[in-house]
């Protein structure tokens, strides 16, 4: 018969044992060693230079001095003494909190319950058997394990919906993902029943379309996300839209017109449209073909104006009602001599006449020519002036004026006298006019 117990090795009393307190003071030592264990350390190789009555310590390989021998048992403080255990599979021992089991060769963390294939798991709340994964809290957490973190959802076909519901007791309000087809998109519903989508991206091409993006070039939907190209805004000429008649164009943007009558001349012309209501719009037009020339015109509430031309510095100056239609400065000349027309109405004319004689005796000395005058090369207006004013110079050193007789002048000058203080037989007469053309 063995003197120990299978187990815990705890020594028998044997019948008729003298001093039996002695062995059963050891098995309640061992007891009280292995019952509940804790150890200060686990696979400690050098005893502690002090040690408290009842201090146990996990050894692992290498033990020295007076754990010499002994490596992988548990040796505990006792009665001035090292007890050694040799712990058997399966035994558990705890450092504070944490739990470690001997498997034979060590003290190692326990095998944690199979977590593949669960049928559920709910945290702070219960899963059923659509909600598989459920958590009731604040908030959750996802980090990194190394430079990023991504959340995965995966769907079947690209008819299937993988996606983001956003809720409000219950009932759904905004959804994001993939839903019935691979390209991305986000619906809202304002009763979790009737779902309409706000933005959506091609898969293919990544272009956006949905109930907040322009459906068209010219969809002109208040609080709708502006395209690349809806109104000719940032696209190519052929994704600007076109518009035959000008006068139809409701809303505000950029527009082709072609071969119109309602524009200032036949041609191509890119048009901007600006409307603010029925009495605040203005068109400008730039000549597809005429680089430089620009037009504009505005609407008064019941019908447009006439166009003007007004970025053009140099070029036909016009106007209608009084109001500037061409360019600022027009220059011209013909066999009357030079003209130049500026757009406010200021006109200036200039011509040197040759072949005049200043020879015919006249009162007080002075010799005088024969009538002379100057059709203008182009016309004036009366105006609030009597027509054009008048000035001329002699080009001969005897020169000395020329009289312009009184009258409104606005296509010539007739008998007109030049005067010398000597005779001469041949001179230039240099002729200035100034007045406005309308």
């Amino acid at each position: 018969m063995s003197f120990r117990s299978a187990n815990l090795k705890l020594p028998y009393m044997a019948a008729a044992q003298a001093q039996k307190h002695v062995t059963l003071n050891e098995a309640l030592e061992r007891l009280d060693s292995m019952v509940q264990l804790i150890v200060t350390a686990f696979g400690a190789t050098t005893p502690p230079l002090s040690a408290q009555d009842g201090e146990a310590w996990a050894l692992g390989y290498g033990a020295v001095n007076d754990w010499a021998g002994h490596d992988q048992e548990v040796a505990v403080w006792s009665n001035g003494g090292w007890l050694f255990l040799a712990p058997r599979i399966g035994w558990r021992a705890s450092l504070g909190t944490e739990l470690r089991v001997f498997d034979g060769s060590g003290w190692v963390l326990p095998d944690l319950p199979d977590l593949q294939n669960l049928p559920g798991v709910g945290i702070g709340t219960s899963h059923d058997t659509v909600n598989r994964l459920a958590v009731s809290a604040e908030a959750s957490l996802f980090t990194h394990e190394g430079a990023g973190h991504q959340i995965k959802v995966n769907k079947a076909a690209p008819s299937d919906t993988a996606s983001l519901l956003f809720q409000t007791a219950w009932s759904g309000r905004a959804e994001m993902g993939t839903m019935g087809s691979d390209g991305f998109g986000i619906k809202v519903s304002p009763d979790g029943a009737s779902w309409r989508t706000a933005l959506a991206f091609d898969a293919a091409t990544a272009l956006p379309f949905g109930d907040s993006v322009c459906a068209s070039a010219t969809d002109a939907t208040a609080g709708r996300l502006l395209t690349v190209g809806s109104f000719g805004l940032g696209g190519t000429l052929t994704a600007t839209p076109t518009a035959d008649n000008p006068n139809s164009i409701a809303a505000t943007g950029f527009y082709q017109v072609s071969g119109s009558a309602v524009m200032p001349s036949t041609g191509g012309y890119f048009l901007q449209h600006l409307r603010r209501g029925p009495a605040q719009q203005m068109q400008v037009a730039w000549q597809t073909a005429a680089a430089g020339l620009c037009f504009q015109r505005y609407h008064d509430g019941n019908t447009w104006s006439g166009w003007q031309q007004f970025n053009a510095t140099l070029g036909p100056v016009a106007q209608s009602g009084g109001v500037p239609t061409g360019a600022i400065v027009e220059r011209g000349n013909n066999a009357n001599g030079e003209y130049v027309r500026f757009a406010d109405g200021t006109q200036i004319c200039q011509f040197r006449q040759t072949g005049i004689a200043v020879a015919t005796a006249a009162v007080g000395g002075l010799y005088r020519s024969g009538a002379i005058g100057w059709t203008f090369p182009a016309a004036f207006v009366l105006g609030s002036v009597n027509g054009a004013t008048i000035q001329a110079r002699v080009s001969h050193s005897s020169g000395l004026c020329v009289n312009v007789p009184y009258g409104g002048r606005t296509t010539q000058v007739a008998n007109a006298t030049a005067y010398a203080v000597t005779s001469v037989a041949d001179t230039e007469v240099f002729w200035l006019a100034l007045g406005r053309w309308f």
